[in-house]
């Protein structure tokens, strides 16, 4: 059985938000009961591990402590923990109060747990389950109903099959393939081409995009400000390799964009920031680019020879 219980503040910016889960007991000595909370520290989820108390009073205020239980270092992940709470043969109907302490601040008020959460339910009434008619979301009859939909949608009869997940297919939730598949930590997909932008793409990753002197279609950021972001070349005859890299420096004059050859040859040509192309070697072949031209005469910019 759940029961959602309000949020409480204490000093120290220590907010806890908790749901109890009564579970079913079996024996009366046998009151032990899972207790599940969020807690946020400074306004965010906390994340790592804290000492929590739980007390439990017969009053909201004051009154006769019947139990208490200290837990050391317990995980608390995102905001979220759980904790196995026993405090004895002390459920008698009448009303409790949960004191909730994280360190060394306690948290106020107590938190009031009604007879109904935590009513127990003995091995010999079986006839307390229900019985008949499901209604609601579900089908069938009690003890075993189906769950027939989902938020009042139809849920599709069809077994799913190994890695399928339940998506909505426009008229009920069915079981599906998913588009994506994984191997470890690394996800892929080979059935055809990938759009980004467009629902037509005709290559295996297409990137359609209004682009802009602020906005790219595509960006390569290289994190290490001494480093180059790469784009690589390959395929399977060799481990010779091509690459562009981008290097933004301190100065524009430093910027390269340049072509390198991962096979020993290293940078072919770079085009440096302030519009100067450096090459390694300039190889001009055929005979017309070969014919001598005089040269007393003096070359200006935008001259053709």
């Amino acid at each position: 059985m759940r029961r959602n219980i309000p949020i409480f503040r204490a000093s120290g910016r220590l907010l806890i938000l908790v749901v109890l889960l009564a579970g079913l007991l079996s024996a009366i000595n046998a009151q032990s009961f899972t207790y599940q909370g969020f807690l946020r520290q400074n306004g965010t989820p906390a994340d790592g591990n804290f000492n929590l108390t739980f007390r439990l009073y017969d009053s909201a205020t004051g009154g006769s402590l019947l139990g208490t239980v200290s837990l050391t270092n317990v995980p608390v992940a995102n905001g979220l923990f759980t904790v196995e709470l026993n405090f004895g043969a002390v459920w008698t109907g009448a009303d409790r109060w949960l004191e909730i302490q994280v360190g060394t601040t306690t948290l106020a008020p107590r938190v009031k747990i009604n007879p109904t959460p935590y009513a127990l339910r003995a091995n010999t009434a079986g006839s307390a389950n229900p019985t008949g008619s499901a209604g609601g979301d579900l089908s069938g009859n009690y003890p075993n109903p189906m769950v027939a939909r989902l938020q009042g949608r139809s849920v599709a009869s069809t077994a799913p099959s190994t890695g399928q997940v339940l998506k909505w297919d426009g008229s009920a939730w069915a079981p599906s393939n998913e588009i994506w598949s994984q191997i470890g930590t690394n996800i892929f997909y080979n059935a055809g081409n990938v759009g980004i932008g467009t629902n037509s793409p005709t290559a295996r990753l297409h990137l359609e995009f209004d682009s802009s002197d602020t906005n790219a279609t595509l960006r390569l950021h290289e994190p290490n400000t001494a480093d180059s972001a790469r784009l690589e070349f390959t395929n399977n005859n060799t481990a010779r390799k091509w690459q562009m890299r981008g290097f933004i420096s301190g100065t524009a004059t430093n910027d390269r964009l340049s072509f390198w050859h991962q096979g020993g040859q290293g940078e072919i040509m770079a085009l440096r920031g302030d519009g100067r192309v450096a090459i390694r070697v300039l190889e001009i072949t055929g005979a017309d680019l070969a014919e001598k031209f005089p040269t007393t005469e003096k070359v200006e910019p935008g001259m053709v020879v």
